[in-house]
């Protein structure tokens, strides 16, 4: 890791350059994605002060680490807590959608909550830039196959990873994220994008590759596929997207783009077994269909 003031980061094509008044350890996972290549550009700024602005507004949702209000605009303004103080407010953040500019000022004293890379990016709304660029993070992993981009979606510890791994070992697939893949559609077509999150995997990879196929994933004891119902394929994607569910602007668009990628591109349900069986049975199908 090392230390900086200003950090350029590109993730999924977004750059956003971070404007720091301390220096901010960077992260191995955020590595990769450093630099400013993305067609799209928001500026970050975290300001330090004797006090938080003063605002007022509506509560619209809060919970043990943030407090969310919307003004007079509709604006939403997060006060972010700290959760074994007494729930202090230490910062507060305000968003310039127009001209993509995130402003955070937090309390002097409270820089130990914008330390390194990754409790930056959670205090910036990382989900929320992502939705309003047209792009959401899926809770799956990622393979780069000679068929494509296969993307295996579903609950913690229904073996997202192992999927991909078998698919790197015994399929020449490339992993490009075992966890957290960010989707969205450009020139007609969807890609899957690595990402700085990619929990137990620690894949994190600077790449995009269109998207083939979505698989659902189930444990059997043997391999079986299936197409997918339209409302089972939406329940089951839905569910696995990163979205402030409180906020109806962003559920909205997490809908449409759910609704979007079904109508574009084939979904299953996959019972699967977590060996090498799971590989060569989907290649079969995926043979058949080029």
């Amino acid at each position: 890791m090392k230390d900086v003031d200003r950090l350029p980061l590109t993730v999924a094509g977004i750059s956003i350059d971070l404007h720091l008044n301390h220096k901010i350890k960077v992260l191995k996972s955020f590595e990769p994605f450093l630099g400013r290549e993305g067609t799209v550009h928001y500026d970050v700024f975290l300001s330090e002060v004797m006090t938080l602005p003063e605002t007022s507004g509506t509560l619209a949702y809060t919970c043990e680490e943030y407090s969310v209000y919307k003004n007079g605009s509709g604006e939403d303004i997060w006060f972010y807590k700290d959760a074994v103080s007494d729930q202090m407010p230490y910062a507060v953040r305000r968003t310039d959608w127009a001209h993509r500019r995130i402003n955070i000022h937090y309390l002097k004293g409270a820089e130990k909550f914008f330390a390194e890379s990754g409790n930056v990016f959670f205090h910036i709304g990382w989900e929320a830039v992502l939705l309003y660029e047209q792009r959401f993070i899926l809770h799956a992993s990622f393979v780069r196959t000679p068929y494509g981009g296969l993307v295996f979606s579903g609950p913690s510890g229904i073996g997202k990873s192992t999927q991909a791994d078998l698919w790197c070992r015994y399929g020449g697939g490339t992993m490009i994220n075992g966890d957290r893949v960010i989707l969205c559609k450009k020139d007609g077509q969807w890609f899957g994008y690595g990402s700085p999150y990619a929990g137990s995997s620690k894949c994190y990879v600077n790449e995009c590759c269109p998207v083939k196929a979505v698989f659902l994933l189930q444990k059997a004891q043997s391999c079986e596929l299936h197409t997918a119902k339209i409302s089972d394929a939406f329940r089951k994607l839905f569910s696995q997207i990163t979205v402030n569910r409180w906020n109806a602007q962003d559920v909205m668009a997490a809908c449409s783009m759910t609704e979007a990628i079904i109508s574009d591109v084939p979904v299953y349900i996959y019972d699967c077994t977590a060996d090498v069986r799971a590989v060569y049975g989907l290649e079969k199908e995926l043979m058949k269909g080029d």
